[in-house]
């Protein structure tokens, strides 16, 4: 495992580890730890990361209101408090803003909502299902903090988390199960033990 920018200059690789940001991950909080990231894909110029672990827990919206991913909370949380708290004023000069596109829900006939532009955010369906071919590579554990958070886990550690998607209704939000499997219909927005694995597209320098 190597520091995004040592792993820059050996020419990062869709599958490599790298750490990028601190965030606490200790059950108390006071820590500031290196965050792990799974490369998804790079082009030379970005790479596009995905945490390790699951690395918070927190509801989709605080009621059971009609939401999209552009009018959540959570997402507002991941480009706030979460980016914030994550990355340095110079790590956050290398977070590209990117187009997240509203992907439908495969199986239901939900309002995805419109385009948005974000720095952090979490994976759709569609993204959940290219980038891990398996439901083996998308099961995922938790920090320790998360846990501490409120993220629910299974006999074997893994956690539920959300997903950007719509559910079943507009209500609702799909995630992915403690199995790595994809759950179309989702959960009550407000639903408050889903771990959170944000998404980042990072500038690479030479």
């Amino acid at each position: 495992m190597a520091t995004l920018k040592a792993a820059t200059q050996a020419r990062v690789k869709a599958g490599d580890i790298v750490t990028f940001g601190h965030y606490p991950q200790n059950a108390d909080g006071k820590d500031k730890t290196p965050i792990e990231w799974i490369v998804l894909k790079t082009d030379g110029k970005t790479a596009m990361l995905i945490s390790r672990y699951a690395l918070d827990s927190c509801y989709y919206y605080p009621t059971g209101k009609d939401v999209t991913w552009e009018t959540c909370t959570l997402r507002r949380w991941l480009n706030g408090t979460f980016l914030e708290t994550a990355f340095s004023p110079e790590e956050q000069k290398r977070l590209q803003t990117v187009m997240v596109t509203p992907d439908k829900n495969p199986e239901y006939d939900t309002n995805p909502g419109k385009a948005t532009q974000d720095r952090v955010f979490l994976l759709s369906i569609a993204e959940a299902k290219k980038y891990f071919s398996t439901d083996s590579e998308r099961v995922c554990k938790p920090t320790p903090y998360a846990e501490a958070q409120g993220a629910w886990t299974d006999n074997s550690g893994t956690c539920w988390r959300w997903l950007r998607s719509p559910g079943g209704s507009s209500n609702y939000a799909a995630n992915v199960y403690t199995d790595g499997s994809v759950y179309h219909y989702g959960l009550y927005v407000f639903t408050i033990y889903l771990a959170v694995r944000p998404v980042v597209v990072v500038g690479l320098s030479n």
